[in-house]
């Protein structure tokens, strides 16, 4: 069990506990064994991670109004998706999943967990819907080129002279990709820096990066 936002991590937690189930959490390195029920996934940056250890995942925010959150990362680990009937975030490429049998759209959580059941105790129902997931990620290959060529279009008649290859720069742990015309060649990482210049920290919403200006 994952949840999205560090914020909700100890609530979490404290749900779990008050129904009586065991867990290991991972920000405590706590390893399940065969008597945990749930491994909590309160950290960041492991998400794909934890799909690649899953059989099939349910996406959150679609079993209440919130719109849904992207099946592709969790489909890309080849393995199917369950989601509710809130997904107007991303409705056409939900409805693709369903149709294309990567993925089931339910009504609750309780038909979640049965739907989950039958196809954990069917290995070759599972591997139909492995295959299919497999199947929906390689038809969405591409979408970059083509929003990059829409974009290039529209921006090189009015500024031909800013498109330029974006470069990558390392600094330890940290990597940037930026337009050399604009930073120049010799950016460092603390041009990335509030503290060490005057520039704001614009968080992205999802608490998985931020930008600047």
């Amino acid at each position: 069990l994952v949840p999205r936002h560090p914020e909700r991590f100890d609530d979490v937690a404290q749900q779990i506990e008050k129904r009586g189930l065991n867990f290991a959490r991972r920000s405590r390195n706590e390893v399940p064994d065969a008597e945990t029920h749930v491994w909590l996934g309160d950290t960041m940056g492991e998400l794909g991670a934890w799909y690649a250890q899953a059989s099939l995942s349910f996406i959150g925010g679609t079993l209440v109004p919130v719109g849904g959150h992207n099946p592709l990362e969790a489909l890309a680990a080849e393995h199917p998706v369950l989601f509710g009937p809130h997904t107007q975030n991303a409705a056409a490429m939900f409805e693709a999943i369903a149709q294309g049998e990567a993925g089931q759209r339910i009504g609750s959580g309780k038909e979640a967990m049965e739907i989950a059941a039958e196809w954990l105790s069917d290995a070759p129902l599972l591997q139909r819907y492995r295959a299919a997931a497999q199947t929906f990620v390689a038809s969405q290959h591409g979408s970059s080129d083509i929003t990059l060529q829409a974009l290039k279009a529209l921006w090189q008649p009015l500024h031909p002279e800013q498109l330029h290859p974006v470069a990558e720069r390392s600094f330890g742990a940290t990597t940037i990709w930026h337009n050399p015309l604009l930073l120049g060649t010799e950016s460092s990482d603390a041009m990335f820096d509030p503290a060490a210049q005057s520039t704001t920290s614009l968080a992205t919403g999802s608490g998985r990066g931020e930008a600047q200006r």
